[in-house]
């Protein structure tokens, strides 16, 4: 009999309790995030839901994402977070460090990220982070460490065609 094929989930964005209490406040914050969860029907995901649905859905391993924040602090305070609850759940989550690549500083904040154990960075958006992806020179410190360290960067794009809906941007493929 054939062995069964494994199953990764290699998007998926999840949140501290503290964002998930306050997404108010946090939507202050940052217009992106506002955009895409200000309404309160909108589910933000916990680690405990995205266990549940692995094992619903037969997932082996997640690679959990955080948020495209535009504050680098942000970004720095949800990598350790995921990094804790990548660290307690060996082997089923593995996470994405984020930064905000244009930054002064990044270089640094992703080494501490791959210091944390993320796996790759991302998601960048140069929508939410305000960056061009026709002016890579801008974003050349971090995309090269990636290189160094053949570590993977996720972008997100969008479709340029269909309809408008809430983290459509302009970045396409």
């Amino acid at each position: 009999m054939p062995a069964r094929p494994r199953v990764i989930d290699a998007h998926t964005h999840v949140f501290p309790p503290v964002i998930i209490e306050r997404r108010a406040a946090i939507c202050a914050r940052d217009r992106w995030f506002c955009d895409l969860y200000t309404h309160p029907n909108v589910r933000l995901a916990a680690p405990a839901d995205v266990l549940a649905s692995m094992e619903a859905a037969g997932v082996e391993c997640s690679l959990l994402c955080g948020f495209p924040w535009r504050d680098p602090g942000l970004c720095r305070e949800h990598t350790a977070w995921l990094a804790q609850v990548c660290a307690a759940h060996p082997g089923r989550l593995a996470f994405l460090g984020i930064v905000v690549p244009q930054a002064p500083g990044a270089r640094r904040d992703a080494e501490r990220a791959f210091e944390l154990g993320a796996v790759g960075l991302g998601e960048f958006n140069s929508d939410a982070q305000d960056f061009d992806l026709r002016a890579p020179a801008a974003l050349a410190d971090v995309l090269g460490l990636c290189k160094e360290l053949d570590k993977p960067v996720m972008l997100h794009a969008s479709e340029p065609v269909g309809h408008a809906y809430l983290g459509k941007g302009a970045a396409t493929p």
